[in-house]
């Protein structure tokens, strides 16, 4: 009878602890997702690098213009070409960028500005000097490239014809922005992912150990080896993101291009991209083979975004063609 009354208790005591470790696992676990979920769109460092141009040869203005969502504050500089030009393109930068796109802005200044192109710089909410605290992966910075279309069109001449280039996200908010407004004449888009939920839920676990760097970043601390694995990661990014109203399903360039049609759109990247796949741009690629005006560039040893650099007499003389002929 002793017996069975002191196993009756250990199984009692077995289901308490058990029960104890359930609550204790699944509070620590809700804390770790929040705080992966939370730091993934809030504000990071960013890559600090500064232009060093001839002012003379390279005139440019500070200029400050609003968020077609939310009111915020945006601030850029604009680069006017030689003569009075109608003719414009937004560089639109990635995660933990800024307006001067570690070197790639002034690199862009140096070969279109001379060739009569004006050139308009920004940094996207939450970055460099502009407002805002999310990052949302082209689901609200595609306003932010709406409020600068406006700021153009308010220019007047400066403002007729307009392009993007966007890079990472930024390639991302670039294609999701010309999915909504037709005053867009072409898109350039280097390293696009093709659906945020696929790369969330997917790609993420696939990236190689040299990225390592990036998804501690994403993170803002050591969150790389459990964004890696971390069970039914999708379903609590995409919660953690609904709180902050982003809606995760509808970041789709590959849906959106859909939208484009006959738009001009350059696609860009490299083979050797360990962070964005060029699946990812082939992906796109195949969602616009009704659109005679897409084309699909893959460079070869570039690393994430590295094309222009690794490869920038090619890169740019591209670049010029495909904007010479469409805009």
């Amino acid at each position: 009878m002793k017996d069975k009354r002191n196993r009756q208790y250990r199984y009692r005591q077995l289901i308490i602890m058990i029960f104890l470790l359930f609550i204790l696992s699944t509070a620590s676990m809700s804390f770790v997702y929040y705080k992966i979920g939370d730091a993934l769109i809030h504000r990071k460092n960013e890559i600090s690098k500064v232009m060093k141009l001839d002012s003379k040869e390279f005139p440019c203005e500070e200029v400050v213009f609003k968020s077609k969502q939310g009111n915020i504050t945006l601030r850029g500089l604009f680069f006017t070409a030689p003569s009075k030009s109608n003719k414009t393109l937004i560089v639109v930068h990635g995660l933990g960028e800024n307006r001067f796109m570690s070197g790639r802005t002034e690199i862009l200044v140096k070969y279109l500005i001379p060739k009569g192109y004006n050139l308009l710089a920004f940094d996207l909410r939450g970055h460099g000097e502009s407002e805002g605290n999310l990052i949302t992966f082209g689901y609200y910075e595609k306003y932010d490239v709406a409020g600068a279309i406006e700021y153009l069109k308010q220019r007047g001449i400066e403002g007729e014809k307009i392009g993007l280039i966007g890079f990472s996200m930024g390639a991302i908010t670039a294609i999701e922005t010309a999915g909504e407004d037709e005053r867009i004449n072409v898109v350039i888009a280097d390293s696009a992912i093709r659906d945020l939920k696929l790369f969330v839920s997917t790609d993420v676990r696939n990236l190689s150990n040299d990225v390592d760097v990036l998804l501690n970043n994403l993170g803002g601390t050591s969150y790389s080896a459990i964004l890696r694995y971390l069970p039914f990661k999708d379903k609590i990014i995409s919660m953690t993101a609904n709180v902050y109203g982003l809606k995760i399903n509808e970041v789709s360039p590959m849906n959106t291009v859909r939208k484009i049609r006959k738009k001009p759109i350059f696609l860009i990247h490299s083979k050797n991209d360990q962070i964005i796949s060029c699946m990812n741009s082939k992906e796109i690629l195949k969602s616009l083979e009704d659109n005679p005006n897409a084309t699909l560039w893959l460079t070869e040893k570039a690393s994430h975004i590295g094309s222009l650099k690794m490869y920038p007499e090619e890169y740019l003389r591209k670049l010029e063609e495909f904007l010479d002929e469409n805009m």
